[in-house]
């Protein structure tokens, strides 16, 4: 009967923890920084996912009714320490 107890007063203090921590964890706030680039080619892209940026939205940008891409503005993000 004692091993009973003591293993239901363990299990209960176990999911207790386990629910502290995760409701810790989840009602943090992630922050970000962000930037905007623009690159006339895409051979800039991999640069700044090597400094932990991802990116977010990329369009292209065109000269009046031309259909010729002249370059892309990229919005990236990443998260502050």
């Amino acid at each position: 009967m004692k091993k009973k107890i003591i293993f239901a007063v363990v299990t209960v203090c176990l999911l207790v923890f386990v629910s502290v921590v995760a409701f810790s964890q989840s009602n943090t706030v992630q922050k970000w920084e962000y930037t905007i680039l623009m690159y006339k080619d895409d051979a800039g892209l991999n640069a700044m996912g090597k400094e932990g940026w991802e990116l977010v939205q990329m369009l292209e940008i065109k000269l009046g009714n031309a259909q010729t891409v002249m370059g892309y503005n990229c919005v990236y993000k990443r998260k502050l320490p």
